[in-house]
């Protein structure tokens, strides 16, 4: 397909927002992440707040504020939504596309280029982590265009292109911490001695004084403030416990095996990630090439990096899938038919093609569990059968472009609709949403020890927690139409001092092994 650069980016752009912006409010906020960084914004935006970040009312110490200053002016432009809080994840999930298009195409062909935005719009992981009132799109598209940045910096001797990775950089840090300052500068030092340029000179090239003072010039003085306005307690508690904490020791559940890192990338990048074990063998021969040796550190240090974490979540190494992205197409499109017919991919395909026959199984025979009222929306899946099928066809007969197109064209298909009805489908479901027809406008609401973190975005009001006999019966005695909130695990310690309360609701929470349950005084 030979068209020009602006028919290639003009074909990603269209595809980008048709996958970044589909359903993006038709679901409800529910997943805990999302609810958490959603109601802060939310409540951020109430008070006016730009430097102490809160959540239920209480000081949350997760999460730098970048986000949640993109989702406040979108509060402010749209009000309160899913769709508002989302609204800005999408737009950074099209500008990471389009980054990640202009900068390769200044090293390979265009179209070449344009493989690498089909293998990121295709891959499984990207367009979800897109959908989500998270911090994690920010730092995606932030270290994306320092990695590009610095990497163009050096190789073309661009001062602007340092600069713009210093404030990348800075960027990034006010997403997610100090993790960004550390990936990139590991990166940098690693490519600079792989390619021999680790000198006096390339080191005063990198413009280290000037760039680290612009850096500091963004990304300290809020930590400043934030540090001042709390006495040091979100300091502590973001770097100590969610940076060095989340590093050394498991939190909430998310651990596991190192191995268990490269099997999130494995499945995020489906489907062009079964090419991988090739593409790797066929990377190791070709890193004379600077874009192939550059990306090929960005995925080592990143997937290694978070290999050795304690905490292990599949969106920690999405940041890595632009640069998976180019080796996967250089080298199925640089690779001649016959080279490829060498690597015997032809077995990847006929996986792959098994692996969606599995799932498809799995989803008609357990669809009544996730999607009740319409079991129908789980045909979506059979997209990526056909895809896969074509996509053998196409390699047997060595079109290796129809191969790459049927891969490509069934994935986004599959994701779209899977965007468009799946996934509304399952969320209408969840126990928050099903839940607030039982709690009238009027009603007070308190929770039980703990309750589900999608309450305090719908709710809209502080939910406080109650632990003690005496401030149960205080809180019915003030408010006797009252609600609270607890999980169904907690309710025998509950009863030996509320006997009298009565269950409004009680529902299974979906993706989480908890059951919510509302509950208000008995007469």
């Amino acid at each position: 397909m030979n068209l020009k650069v602006w028919q290639y980016s003009l074909i990603l752009l269209l595809i980008s927002v048709l996958l970044c912006f589909v359903q993006l409010g038709g679901f409800p906020i529910y997943i805990l992440d999302e609810a958490k960084n959603a109601t802060c914004a939310r409540e951020m935006w109430e008070q006016n707040n730009w430097v102490v970040p809160t959540y239920n009312y209480e000081l949350r110490t997760d999460k730098p504020p970048l986000h949640y200053y993109f989702m406040m002016l979108a509060y402010q432009c749209f009000g309160v939504s899913p769709f508002s809080a989302r609204f800005f994840s999408a737009l950074l999930g099209i500008s990471t596309v389009l980054i990640t298009f202009f900068y390769v195409k200044k090293w390979v062909a265009a179209e070449l280029a344009f493989w690498v935005g089909l293998i990121l719009l295709a891959s499984l992981h990207w367009n979800f982590q897109f959908h989500l009132s998270v911090p994690d799109p920010y730092l995606i598209v932030c270290l994306t265009l320092a990695f590009f940045a610095f990497f163009t910096g050096i190789e073309y001797h661009s001062s602007r292109q340092l600069y713009l990775g210093y404030v990348a950089v800075a960027l990034a840090t006010l997403s997610k911490g100090i993790v960004a300052i550390g990936l990139v500068g590991l990166v940098m030092l690693l490519y600079l001695i792989w390619s021999k340029k680790f000198t006096i000179k390339q080191l005063s090239q990198l413009r280290l004084l000037s760039g680290g003072l612009l850096f500091l010039a963004i990304a300290l003085p809020w930590y400043i403030l934030v540090g001042y306005a709390t006495n040091g307690a979100w300091l502590e508690g973001f770097f100590f416990q969610h940076n060095f904490g989340r590093f050394s020791s498991e939190m909430e559940g998310h651990g596991g095996i190192f191995i268990i890192t490269l099997a999130y990338v494995l499945l995020g990048m489906l489907p062009f990630s079964i090419f991988l074990p090739q593409t790797l063998r066929w990377a190791w021969s070709a890193t004379t090439n600077p874009l192939v040796r550059f990306s090929s550190l960005v995925v080592l240090v990143i997937i290694g990096f978070f290999s050795v974490s304690a905490t292990k979540l599949p969106n920690y190494t999405v940041p890595a899938y632009p640069f998976l992205a180019i080796l996967l197409a250089c080298f199925l499109y640089q690779n001649t038919p016959t080279a490829l017919k060498k690597y015997r991919i032809g077995w990847n395909l006929a996986i792959w093609c098994l692996l969606t026959l599995v799932l498809n199984y799995f989803a008609q025979t357990n669809a009544s569990l996730f999607v009740p009222r319409t079991t129908w929306t789980v045909f979506v899946f059979f997209l990526f059968t056909i895809g896969a099928i074509i996509a053998g066809w196409a390699y047997w007969r060595t079109w290796n472009r129809t191969m790459f197109y049927a891969l490509s064209v069934s994935a986004m298909l599959t994701t779209w609709s899977a965007f468009y009805w799946l996934l509304p489908a399952i969320f209408y479901h969840n126990s928050v949403e099903q839940s607030l027809e039982y709690i009238p406008n009027s009603s007070s609401v308190a929770h039980f020890r703990r309750m589900h973190p999608a309450f305090p975005f719908y709710i809209q009001k502080p939910i406080p927690k109650l632990e003690t006999q005496a401030e149960i019966v205080q809180f019915f005695e003030q408010y006797p139409d009252g609600r609270l909130f607890t999980f169904e695990k907690y309710l025998p310690d509950l009863e030996t001092f509320a006997s009298d309360l009565d269950t409004l609701w009680m529902q299974q929470d979906l993706f989480e092994n908890t059951k919510t349950v509302v509950l208000k005084k008995g007469f």
